[in-house]
């Protein structure tokens, strides 16, 4: 995002110019920006608890970390051929996540839940900022921002939690973040350019 602002872009616009954007890139698409954080954040949280958490060994936490990604790239592969309406999509995701990170509590069946949801959350995502006519390289490098922030951030916070409350609350608080997501994206506006 930071770079975005600094290159000068070919029709003349000054590095000044863009940097008028960014608040309200950021406050216009603030739902957007924090399902980012929450729903991308969630896969670090299972991948970084899970380990510790289910005391099996690493290489079968590896092979559940793997089957997670797959599984994320099939369902950005099949999304991403599929109309859906972003807004909606997202919420969706949003409130199955919350079943996702409970089934992961009890099985690790529940990282190919997360990993599949997360896919699809990221084609709807994508979608909501493509009818962002201008400032696409300033919201690229916001979306890419807040999806590495959740999944940087939200295993740290979820690691302070277990170890204050055990690993039953941090997936309760978990799913909770999901839900938070699905109540608050239906404010967005994808047709609202910012000026």
């Amino acid at each position: 995002a930071v770079t975005g602002f600094l290159l000068l872009e070919s029709r003349g616009a000054t590095p000044k110019d863009d940097s008028y954007v960014l608040l309200p890139l950021v406050s216009e698409y603030r739902y957007l920006w924090y399902s980012s954080v929450v729903l991308l954040g969630i896969t670090g949280v299972v991948i970084s608890l899970y380990p510790e958490f289910s005391g099996v060994s690493y290489d079968i936490v590896g092979t559940w970390i793997a089957l997670m990604s797959i599984s994320t790239i099939i369902a950005v592969l099949i999304a991403s051929r599929i109309s859906l309406p972003p807004v909606q999509t997202i919420r969706w995701c949003a409130a199955q996540m919350v079943f996702g990170v409970i089934i992961a509590f009890y099985s690790p069946l529940g990282f190919i839940v997360i990993g599949a949801l997360a896919g699809i959350a990221m084609i709807a995502q994508m979608a909501f900022l493509a009818e962002i006519k201008e400032h696409q390289g300033a919201t690229m490098g916001l979306y890419s921002t807040t999806s590495y922030l959740g999944m940087a951030a939200l295993p740290f916070i979820a690691g302070l939690i277990a170890d204050s409350f055990g690993f039953f609350l941090t997936f309760c608080a978990t799913a909770l973040c999901a839900v938070t997501v699905a109540l608050t994206i239906v404010q967005c506006s994808c047709k609202k350019p910012v000026q």
